[in-house]
């Protein structure tokens, strides 16, 4: 019987792996072929790239890294510390360049959460704006952390906007840190040493430093659950699956996202404990921990708006039928459609329910298809992450040199080096991949479950580059499974173990 259940297992794991390759082959195809911006479709003569600069950059980074990895197979346990503190130390340097360098007046709903934290604390008032529950109230919770950021800022007469930059440079910075870790613990030191240099050739790590919005203060979230789930399964502490259970409840209370990478979590525990009582144990102490918080956190949002929590906002249904538009994104006439018919929720349900009905028919198969090619196409295509879009409006310092080069006329450049880093990054992740068709108790399974897992869901609902961001972590550190294969092959294989 127990031979029976880990052929399963087997098996499933291998349909999931082989499911797997298949999309992520497809995103990368997209990365490499349909770039979301123009200048990386045209000809060095007018100022842009051709299509095929974004392989041959792809090409050259691929060498440099077996470079770093042949050089640091003999290199001593101090010195590839000191090499990761170093690239930590570059990283927190762009993070405070680009925060400080590009900042923005807040615009679209990361403006409003800014606003109405900064008001609430100057002027108080008991509810918040009808935007949070006839809209919204997703956006409650990051609203209130912000009102509680912002009352010490008040105090202490700090800048609401520089001192909010500065959180969110904490935070992301905070959340490569916890990367780091949870790279090194799977896959020791070296691994780590030379990963960390993802943290400088992805671009959206540090270019969303000005932004202070869900998509980076969440981005802590998986790589500490993750984290913490590995420390629980050397040390067995409970007080590990209650922290896991607090960071998860706090990430998804900000970004609902983040539930993917949860329910990824408790998948991949099935079959890696594979024992009922210890499954059992770790569902008891991450899932009440969890719903405490979440209660508290709901608490807090239903003290905010006058209407009842779940009578409040816009149903899930409007998400899905803008992301069956165009590229699915957020688009006005959709939006408009369906705020006309606040607060009868039942009746925008109706109404997104039959226009859904309507354009899948107006589809067809084919249709479908067509669009779902252009919808990743958006989300996957732009190794920015939307960053060169966001930074754009109204920017603060859109005179300065580094605007020039990395948002304005004059950003070709920059838009190449973050689509060759996302690329690379894929492409890694495709060579870890492959390695786990040997290697079915891989860690890296669970990223790719949580990868997979975003990937279907931004097919499904409406559709950013941006809300990859919460995941870039978790892809990090699938991507470095597949520098940890290559650097246990041949010449790249280290002398000693760490």
């Amino acid at each position: 019987m127990k031979n029976n259940k880990l052929k399963l297992d087997g098996i499933l794991l291998t349909i999931f792996n082989i499911v797997f390759i298949i999309s992520i082959i497809f995103v990368s195809s997209i990365v490499v072929l349909k770039p979301h911006y123009r200048e990386l479709s045209g000809q060095f003569t007018n100022g842009g790239f051709p299509t095929w600069a974004i392989t041959v950059g792809i090409i050259l980074e691929l060498f440099v890294f077996l470079i770093i990895a042949f050089i640091t197979k003999k290199i001593d346990k101090r010195y590839l510390k000191i090499m990761s503190i170093i690239n930590i130390i570059i990283f927190f340097i762009l993070l405070v360049v680009f925060g400080f360098g590009l900042t923005v007046k807040p615009q679209w709903d990361f403006g409003t959460v800014y606003y109405t934290a900064m008001d609430k604390v100057k002027h108080g008032g008991r509810y918040l704006p009808a935007y949070y529950y006839d809209w919204y109230p997703n956006n409650i919770f990051i609203t209130m952390i912000l009102y509680w950021i912002y009352k010490v800022f008040y105090i202490f007469k700090i800048s609401f906007l520089y001192g909010s930059i500065a959180v969110n440079i904490i935070l992301i910075l905070i959340s490569v840190i916890a990367t780091y870790f949870l790279i090194k613990n799977i896959y020791g030191l070296r691994t780590a040493t030379v990963s960390s240099f993802f943290f400088l050739i992805l671009t959206p790590l540090y270019a969303y430093a000005p932004i202070f919005y869900t998509d980076t203060f969440t981005m802590l979230c998986l790589p500490i659950v993750y984290l913490l789930y590995r420390k629980y399964l050397k040390e067995n502490k409970w007080i590990y699956l209650i922290l896991m259970g607090i960071v998860g409840a706090i990430g998804v209370g900000i970004k609902n996202n983040i539930s993917i990478g949860i329910i990824a979590l408790m998948i991949f525990a099935i079959f890696e404990l594979r024992n009922i009582k210890k499954i059992i144990k770790l569902y008891a102490f991450v899932g009440v921990s969890f719903l405490i918080i979440t209660s508290i956190i709901t608490g807090i949002c239903q003290a905010n708006i006058p209407r009842p929590l779940d009578e409040a906002g816009l149903p899930y249904t409007h998400w899905i039928m803008m992301g069956l538009k165009g590229y699915g994104a957020w688009n006005k006439e959709d939006f408009d459609a369906s705020i006309s018919l606040v607060p009868n929720k039942q009746k925008i349900e109706a109404f997104n329910k039959k226009v859904i009905k309507e354009r899948l028919d107006a589809f067809g198969v084919d249709g479908l298809m067509n669009h779902l090619l252009l919808k990743n196409e958006f989300t996957w295509g732009d190794g920015t992450y939307f960053a060169a879009n966001v930074l754009s409006y109204d920017s603060l310092h859109s005179k300065s040199t580094l605007y020039k080069y990395t948002i304005g006329s004059e950003n070709s450049g920059f838009l190449l080096f973050s689509q060759v880093g996302q690329g690379f990054m894929l492409l890694m992740i495709i060579i870890g991949s492959l390695g786990m068709f040997k290697d079915k108790r891989n860690v890296a399974i669970l990223f790719n479950i949580c990868i997979f897992g975003i990937f279907l869901f931004l097919m499904l609902w409406e559709a950013c580059p941006r809300y990859l961001l919460c995941i870039l972590p978790i892809m990090i550190a699938s991507a470095s499974n597949g520098l940890n294969n290559i650097m246990n092959l041949g010449i790249f294989k280290e002398d000693k173990k760490d």
